[in-house]
């Protein structure tokens, strides 16, 4: 019923036609919906006949992973809301030709994107990952810092003739 809810609202016939149904890797969204909700009823209903055969452990480990599904959906539709926007944010930047390196700078896009979701999408599934954001904040700090200093050195070297002249002048009003 899930995946007949999801077909309604065209968002597998909308990907296909935006050319981005290769972004979730062949899934279709109203099949991953269906799956994960069947899952989740099947595990809700276990918990009732945990108890009838008096298994009350297996009864509290079915209600808390019953408890948790509805995160991992959750997870799921972010991480799938990622991809897309990766794939289309990546092609949108590509479409400008006539920079050089723009495909770097697209698969750039893709990975921050990707990223990004995926650290969103598995705090909600409930996964810490403390030390993978600190490193990726590690990482793009060292980035942004070669950067800056690769840019101020062009610079310096860029304007080193206009830098004499102007310290030239100051010397001048200065004596």
């Amino acid at each position: 019923a899930a995946g007949k809810i999801v077909e309604k609202l065209k968002v597998d016939a909308w990907l296909r036609e935006t050319g981005r149904s290769d972004s979730l890797g062949g899934l279709t969204t109203s099949s991953l919906t269906a799956k994960l909700i069947k899952w989740w009823v099947f595990i809700a209903f276990l918990v009732p006949a945990a108890n009838i055969i008096k298994l009350p452990g297996l009864s509290v480990l079915l209600i808390k992973l019953a408890e948790w599904l509805p995160h991992l959906i959750a997870g799921v539709a972010i991480m799938v809301v990622g991809l897309i926007a990766a794939d289309f944010l990546a092609d949108s930047a590509s479409q400008a030709k006539s920079l050089k390196g723009i495909k770097l700078i697209s698969s750039f896009i893709r990975v921050i994107i990707i990223i990004f979701f995926a650290d969103i999408a598995l705090r909600e599934i409930g996964i810490n990952i403390i030390l993978a954001e600190q490193t990726i904040l590690l990482i793009v700090g060292g980035i942004v810092l070669a950067a800056s200093l690769a840019i101020g050195i062009g610079f310096g070297l860029g304007l080193k003739k206009h830098a004499d002249e102007i310290v030239k002048d100051l010397r001048k009003k200065i004596k």
